[in-house]
């Protein structure tokens, strides 16, 4: 149980070396819980996928008007010159129609050329995504298999911690731990500072000669004057 301040010291070391893995492995958890690239991939791909689906139901909505223009020539055509109409006025009418429909056939097309351009542009563009999607993929299952290597480190060097920590705490007599808990929980974690260059390495005061002198001693715990936390002369 002699010179406490060095296993509580001790003891601060390792338990801020497990505060950070816990914060790391909490990181990484979250990381591997989520990651907005691949969804941000996924929404663009759908919406690519989505532009094209739309114009291809456009371009089949369009060729089917062609189609039921082009029949209604025929039958316009086939009336025309099948004999069965002799009045000039109606010959004319038919023609006329005819003619119209034709007419209005070719604005069609032009239309139908434009669409079938950008179901062109939209089907790269959909390719693109899809290329997008499966390198953002494995770029981030690559960083996860390093994540999940880290995870695992992490947790092996924590067992290891924590069984160095028991065996600290063992050493420390029960009011001085309980002491240093309390002191960890008011001062972010960190409950004992060492002197540097008689300065609190934790808050940044400057000691007396005294109080360094003081936080040498095995017989009694000293406190830094401005922020309470034990202080450890190394």
């Amino acid at each position: 149980m002699a010179n406490p301040i060095f296993h509580l010291y001790q003891l601060q070391k390792l338990d801020s070396r497990l505060d950070f893995i816990h914060d790391r492995i909490f990181r990484i958890n979250s990381i591997l819980g989520s990651d907005a690239r691949i969804r941000q991939a996924e929404e663009i791909l759908a919406e690519k996928k989505k532009i094209h689906h739309e114009l291809q139901i456009k371009l089949r909505e369009i060729e089917e008007i062609i189609k039921e223009k082009r029949v209604k020539i025929e039958q316009s055509e086939a009336s025309l010159y099948g004999g069965g109409i002799k009045n000039p006025k109606e010959l004319q009418d038919v023609q006329k129609e005819i003619e119209s429909i034709k007419s209005n056939i070719l604005r069609i097309e032009d239309s139908q050329l434009e669409i079938m351009l950008d179901l062109e542009i939209a089907e790269k563009n959909v390719f693109s995504a899809e290329e997008e999607l499966k390198s953002v993929t494995s770029c981030v299952f690559q960083e996860h298999s390093q994540l999940l290597a880290e995870k695992d480190a992490l947790e092996k060097d924590m067992h290891k911690l924590t069984q160095e920590k028991n065996a600290t705490a063992g050493q420390i007599k029960p009011e001085d731990l309980q002491l240093y808990e309390n002191l960890r929980k008011k001062n972010k974690g960190i409950a004992v500072s060492i002197i540097d260059d008689n300065c609190c390495s934790a808050c940044g005061v400057s000691l007396t000669p005294a109080e360094c002198q003081a936080a040498k001693s095995p017989a009694s715990l000293k406190f830094c004057s401005s922020c309470g936390r034990l202080l450890y002369a190394g």
